[in-house]
């Protein structure tokens, strides 16, 4: 294993730690809180979601940015979806160890501590093993290096840009691709953490025990498929069976499918719980395949400004987090079956619309405007001699 592949896997382990530390909240606050005098009453204790969502944000511009110097094409379908499915690998085990941390030393407090000090040790082995880029690792291969240098070439990678191109970013096509097709990635994201649980509890009637065991299946399966997806993309485009554009096509509209039908699925199963499960689990199982697709789709367009494009995507996803809330207590007053079928429609609805626009406008083709500044040489054009690190 690389170096590259050793960054690889620390900045997945950074992403496991966040969720890890921002799952565990929804899990903890149940014993924080007297619920009684809580039931009903938003203002008693705010949940501080938006900051954490802040703060997730700038860990995926930063992941995309290293991605996108150190790891190859070739490879990027399983080592970038191993970074950024860190997230999902962090819920599931933090659905699984939580509660039964909680329930061993009978303190809530307990699970901060310790997923408090995980972050802390993250932090130390991150310094000192992770590098912004190649030129600054003294530690690589000669091997490894000419392989990156080879591929900063390939790319047109540039070792650094004075201005970023907005107003060419913002008229790319494909960029609004990938936002679009985010707000519905994100949109059925937030269905299956906030309102599944919900459905679950009212429709099915679960109790909470019952309803972490369920999820924590399909969050290791989501987790699982965008492994497996991510191999099958390298293997994919190595053979050249088709386009890398094709491919990342492909791939989207799997997750999107997938997840859209296991919604509707549960929601016409009835009382029949195995079959409502079963359907939410496989739509959980498939959503892994966005992975390989959108979550690096922004390093295919633009390896200098990666960073920017997940970041804008990001950001405008991540608004569905605030609309759904008010969609579903809107359409689920009573908490019935055929109110929670429209709500799974609308889900469908805009899951299968985005992944349209996606098809049809997206590209994993390298972007003009990631050349935007001529006069800046490549990496390639350097002579990478052993130096003092800089991180």
């Amino acid at each position: 294993m690389g170096k590259r592949h050793l960054i690889a896997v620390v900045c997945c382990l950074g992403l496991t730690i966040s969720y890890l530390m921002r799952f565990c909240l929804a899990l903890a606050i149940t014993e924080m809180t007297n619920t009684t005098f809580t039931k009903e009453d938003p203002n008693s204790c705010p949940y501080p979601e938006p900051k954490q969502n802040t703060t997730i944000g700038v860990i995926y511009a930063a992941l995309h940015s290293l991605v996108a110097h150190w790891i190859p094409l070739e490879e990027r379908g399983t080592w970038g979806t191993l970074v950024f499915s860190g997230s999902h690998l962090g819920n599931t085990i933090s659905m699984v160890a939580t509660g039964q941390l909680i329930y061993k030393f009978g303190r809530w407090e307990m699970v901060f501590y310790l997923y408090g000090v995980l972050s802390v040790v993250w932090a130390v082995v991150f310094t000192v093993t992770v590098y912004s880029t190649p030129d600054d690792h003294t530690g690589l291969s000669k091997e490894e290096r000419t392989l990156l240098e080879m591929y900063a070439a390939q790319i047109r990678k540039r070792k650094n840009n004075r201005e970023t191109p907005w107003k060419r970013i913002l008229k790319s096509n494909p960029v609004w691709a990938i936002v679009i097709a985010m707000v519905g990635h994100d949109w059925g994201m937030f269905a299956l953490v906030t309102d599944i649980p919900k459905y679950m509890k009212c429709v099915l009637h679960f109790n909470i025990r019952q309803n972490g065991d369920y999820l924590g299946i399909g969050y290791s399966l989501l987790w699982f498929t965008s492994i497996l997806s991510g191999m099958a993309v390298d293997v994919i485009n190595k053979k050249k069976i088709v386009s890398l554009t094709t491919n990342r096509k492909i791939l989207a509209t799997i997750g999107s499918v997938g997840s859209s039908f296991g919604l509707i699925g549960a929601s016409y199963s009835g009382c029949n719980v195995h079959v409502a499960m079963t359907c939410l689990i496989v739509g959980m199982a498939l959503m892994g395949c966005f992975y390989p697709s959108l979550k690096v789709n922004p390093i295919d367009l633009a390896p200098n400004y990666a960073g920017t494009v997940a970041a804008l995507s990001h950001s405008i996803g991540g608004l569905s987090g605030i609309v759904i809330p008010y969609i579903v207590s809107s359409l689920t007053p009573n908490g019935f079956l055929m109110e929670w079928r429209h709500v799974f429609w609308i889900t469908f609805l805009v899951i299968l619309s985005t992944n349209a626009v996606f098809c049809l406008q997206g590209s994993a083709e390298i972007q003009p405007w990631n050349d935007n500044f001529e006069s800046l040489p490549l990496l390639s054009d350097y002579e990478l001699t052993p130096r003092r690190s800089k991180k």
